[in-house]
């Protein structure tokens, strides 16, 4: 009798011990997402490839470097609209070169100098006068193939170190420099072209008027 009823009791607890197992396990926990970052998150607009740097400065060519918004540029080029291009054959030149270095100056001997300017060239002039004296120094060129300016240095400046006492800024087919000696001895003159590349011939006339 009582074995019966054991057997009574067990069948149900077996069943529903199988039926538990069958049942379908929960679907674990979705992943926390804590400490995860978006990286297209702020990303912001993909960069042109293509695009050069903000602050490359022009593009000079394969001939030149750019620098603080200029060129610098090789040997033998000079920059034309921010670029580096070959320096034109100079069309002519003059007997008083060289007198690109200030130490190199020619001497005025009182006569009008009729000069040529190539590209990238400076020319000097010394002239001698005493305090109070006034140097008139007067260039003549054509403005639209070359545009001339003129500097002038007190006797024992160096133009390396040393800033223009005087200077011109016109800008017509005449530059004229007038200037009162402060000391005695020999003034430096110096004459460029404002623009790179130019060349061209012009005319420079020296008068002095004594005090």
């Amino acid at each position: 009798m009582h074995d019966f009823q054991l057997r009574r009791l067990t069948l149900p607890i077996a069943l529903l011990l199988l039926a538990a197992c069958e049942e379908t396990p929960p679907d674990p926990p979705a992943p926390s997402d804590a400490g995860t970052v978006d990286a297209s998150r702020d990303a912001g607009p993909e960069p042109d490839a293509g695009a050069p740097p903000i602050d490359a400065g022009p593009d000079c060519g394969p001939h030149g470097d750019p620098h603080l918004g200029h060129c610098h540029c090789h040997a033998g080029y000079v920059e034309e609209a921010g670029r580096c291009v070959p320096i034109d054959d100079c069309a002519g030149d003059d007997p008083l070169e060289p007198d690109d270095r200030f130490r190199d100056a020619v001497a005025w001997e009182g006569e009008p100098l009729e000069r040529w300017l190539c590209p990238g060239d400076v020319d000097h002039v010394t002239v001698t006068l005493s305090a109070g004296e006034t140097l008139t120094a007067t260039a003549t060129f054509v403005h639209a193939e070359l545009d001339l300016a003129l500097a002038l240095w007190d006797p024992g400046a160096d133009p390396r170190f040393d800033g223009a006492a005087a200077r011109t800024t016109g800008s017509g087919d005449e530059e004229r420099l007038v200037y009162r000696a402060g000391a005695d001895g020999p003034h430096l003159i110096r004459i460029h072209a404002s623009g790179a590349g130019q060349q061209g011939a012009y005319r420079l006339e020296l008068t002095t008027d004594a005090p």
